[in-house]
């Protein structure tokens, strides 16, 4: 486990506050635009001296832009804010055990263009073709416009430092992703679990992107389990940043051997590769693709196997020993790959 300097937190703690209400300003002004600093400050209960500290900032950064609202109302015309479209943009990585997804957004979070590619064996071997992923997709809109990269990778991440800690899943352990691809790419490189991001983006761009509902519990199921916790619009990372990591959480202790080593954690048992070995023990005769169970267009095949020929067992009770919602991962996987 790594050593941690408590003399740091003082100092993180005070960075940290500032950082969190410069994310509280900029997704309210990117939610609720075009929106004035008096009202930033009324309903998110933020001081107006802070408000225009940040708004200020944000402006100078060019994420921001203020405009004299028209009215024909008596009295003082407000200044509204919205967020500066079009002017840059930002990469955002999804790298998963099979395929790596490399996108890019304008600072709403469209999308503007993504590629794919398989993910290698070995995290040295990722930094190449991130790199030129990247390249290309930035090439149309210029360097210039890039703002940062952010990169999700599943499993325990030193996200200051920008390492990948331990990724079971992945074989990947103590890698400095960030620092190396930031040197390829000369660029600000974030790198952060998963989960966390997952979490952040539900709130920011998901369901929950409409309600006043800043706390969330997200619980990211494919292969592996991984789970981001959100209060009050902010990732709740914990003591050594392993506050949500229940995927490794020793459920059946007499149960599968997980490839962190120990036997029985959550995902063994729950996860996508779990429920289709599950579909697969109730019809051995079935065959899913060659590339095997792990890859998601195998996930996709036994989904429409079972919801064409087996529907009930999608909506019948759970089969033995399968959670609730465990049994309806492969259909959630057959959307989201279909979509």
């Amino acid at each position: 486990m790594r050593k941690i300097n408590f003399e740091r937190f003082r100092t993180a703690n005070h960075q940290s506050l500032r950082s969190t209400n410069r994310a509280i300003v900029l997704n309210f002004i990117r939610s609720h635009q075009p929106i004035s600093r008096v009202e930033i400050s009324k309903r998110t209960g933020l001081q107006r001296s802070t408000v225009s500290l940040i708004v200020d900032e944000l402006i100078r950064r060019g994420f921001v832009l203020e405009r004299r609202a028209t009215s024909l109302r008596r009295g003082g015309v407000p200044r509204l804010l919205s967020i500066n479209v079009g002017k840059d943009y930002t990469i955002g990585v999804d790298i998963e055990v099979s395929q790596t997804t490399v996108a890019l957004a304008d600072l709403m979070g469209n999308i503007v263009d993504r590629e794919v590619f398989a993910t290698p064996a070995k995290p040295g071997e990722a930094i190449a073709p991130l790199a030129e992923c990247v390249g290309r997709l930035v090439a149309p809109v210029g360097w210039k416009s890039l703002r940062s990269v952010g990169i999700a990778v599943s499993g325990l991440v030193d996200h200051d430092a920008g390492t990948v800690l331990l990724a079971s899943n992945l074989g990947w352990t103590n890698f400095p992703l960030g620092q190396r691809l930031q040197r390829r790419l000369g660029a600000s490189v974030l790198v952060d679990n998963e989960a966390n991001l997952s979490a952040l983006a539900e709130i920011w761009h998901g369901d929950f992107s409409n309600r006043s509902c800043p706390d969330l519990l997200f619980v990211n199921v494919k292969e592996g389990i991984g789970t981001g916790i959100v209060i009050s619009g902010v990732v709740y990372r914990g003591f050594n940043s392993l506050a949500a990591e229940f995927g490794h959480m020793i459920i059946q202790p007499d149960g599968p051997t997980c490839q962190c080593g120990n036997r029985g954690c959550w995902e063994t048992l729950a996860d996508d590769r779990a429920t289709v070995q599950r579909y697969l023990a109730q019809a051995p005769s079935f065959k899913p693709g060659g590339a095997g169970v792990s890859n998601p267009a195998s996930i996709e095949t036994c989904s429409s196997h079972w919801r064409g020929k087996r529907r009930r067992a999608l909506h019948s009770p759970r089969l033995p020993g399968t959670s609730p919602w465990a049994s309806r991962t492969l259909s959630s996987a057959s959307v989201r790959n279909s979509s």
